[in-house]
């Protein structure tokens, strides 16, 4: 797995990997804050060989809605089942660092912005007392490397976007392109 993700490439090549890699690390983050015990059970998981890894991951360490969230961008990206595998499996475990897509215009960055914060939901609410924390220290300065203009208030007003289409019944994550319409709408 040399390079996987395509570091310091600049290749848009690897972008449906890394966009599906930064909301998977994201899932790991907030289990990192919430249990810091789980860095030894993520190490002891990657000493298993790739199909252990993956199955692992996905079965006991991602909650339900974090894994089906990640299904549904694999197959709106239509990241291929391999890559989508190594990716669960931990393969940016192996690497130290994050990097978003290379290659993603404006509107693309926008929408990724949306689904971490959209991500954010997912977590459970064992783990909401940590959203304000990953919005500051992890989505906010991924989104601020992006060079879209984010201002600090961003996360929040998308958020509150994307809470007002939830209570409209835009529950599914087929609805999540019009949420993010709705959201990149009240945010630039």
């Amino acid at each position: 797995m040399n390079n996987f993700f395509g570091f310091n490439t600049g290749s848009s090549a690897y972008d449906k990997r890394r966009h599906l890699n930064l909301i998977y690390h994201e899932f790991m983050y907030f289990k990192l804050l919430e249990n810091q015990s789980i860095a030894m059970v993520v190490k002891n998981v990657m000493a298993k060989n790739m199909n252990e890894r993956y199955n692992i991951f996905l079965a006991s360490i991602l909650n339900k809605y974090e894994g089906n969230f990640l299904y549904y961008l694999k197959n709106r990206y239509q990241v291929p089942d391999t890559d989508f595998e190594i990716i669960i499996a931990g393969e940016t475990f192996k690497y130290g660092e994050i990097k978003t897509p290379a290659g993603y215009d404006q509107e693309q960055d926008w929408r990724l912005v949306t689904q971490m914060i959209y991500a954010t939901m997912l977590t459970g609410s064992s783990m909401q007392q940590h959203v304000q924390n990953v919005v500051e220290s992890y989505i906010f300065p991924f989104a601020s490397g992006m060079g879209i203009g984010i201002k600090p208030s961003s996360p929040r007003i998308i958020g509150n976007a994307i809470q007002t289409c939830l209570n409209l019944g835009m529950r599914s994550f087929d609805d999540l392109p019009r949420i993010e319409d709705y959201a990149l709408s009240m945010v630039k």
